[in-house]
């Protein structure tokens, strides 16, 4: 699922993609591209909030008020959501595994380049339909993990009539940390193997042969 924004955070060079048709939910990875210049105007004091709430809850290991947050196709039935809802909460507690407990975070005032990962409700098809100009600069943190220290987290708004105001939730790891390329595409595919794990429906078990008929 491809991600353009009216924000300077320019993204380049996809280096892997899963998308699981299944729970209309796709997982990517991307290496950011040279940033642009800063926006003219700091984030407002409701965004900074919002997204202070979501990293509060990322650091408490709290997921379900930030699914709550997750903006997703008004058409969608309680089931396709529920589905949804089970694939982000597997991503947001696999990520929470593999990069350690997160224990401090601070405001990025400029973008930072990085090789991230990014999960999102809603198939390509909706988001596609969904114009630039109702897609928010968003907001971003640099943030500290226990097992694989630096961290960027960025929280992408978004303005259509849907519940929600979270667009996609993106972390990644600066390019300045060696390998983080290849580590984040690792990262990408695991994340995508386990959340497919998670929604796949098991097969119906197949009837028993009948029983031969005595003669």
């Amino acid at each position: 699922m491809s991600r353009v924004s009216p924000d300077p955070w320019r993204r380049a060079g996809r280096v892997a993609r899963g998308c699981l048709a299944a729970a209309s939910l796709a997982a990517f990875a991307t290496a950011a591209a040279e940033p642009q210049a800063a926006p003219k105007r700091p984030p407002s004091r409701q965004l900074i909030a919002r997204g202070t709430f979501v990293m509060e809850s990322l650091k408490s290991g709290t997921f379900a008020p930030i699914l709550d947050q997750m903006q997703h196709p008004p058409t969608y039935t309680k089931e396709e959501l529920a589905e949804d809802r089970r694939a982000v909460s597997v991503a947001l507690q696999f990520l929470s595994s593999r990069f350690g407990k997160l224990e401090s975070y601070e405001l990025l005032p400029e973008p930072v380049e990085a090789y991230s990962v990014s999960i999102a409700m809603g198939p390509p098809e909706y988001w596609s339909q969904v114009p630039k100009t109702e897609l928010g600069p968003g907001i971003a943190f640099a943030s500290r993990h226990a097992k694989i220290g630096s961290v960027t987290v960025r929280i992408t708004d978004a303005y259509t009539e849907s519940d929600g105001w979270i667009y996609s939730l993106e972390f990644g790891i600066p390019t300045t940390v060696p390998g983080a390329s290849d580590r984040i595409t690792q990262i990408a595919r695991d994340m995508v193997t386990r959340m497919d794990s998670a929604i796949r429906k098991p097969k119906p078990k197949s009837s028993p042969a009948p029983a031969p008929q005595a003669q």
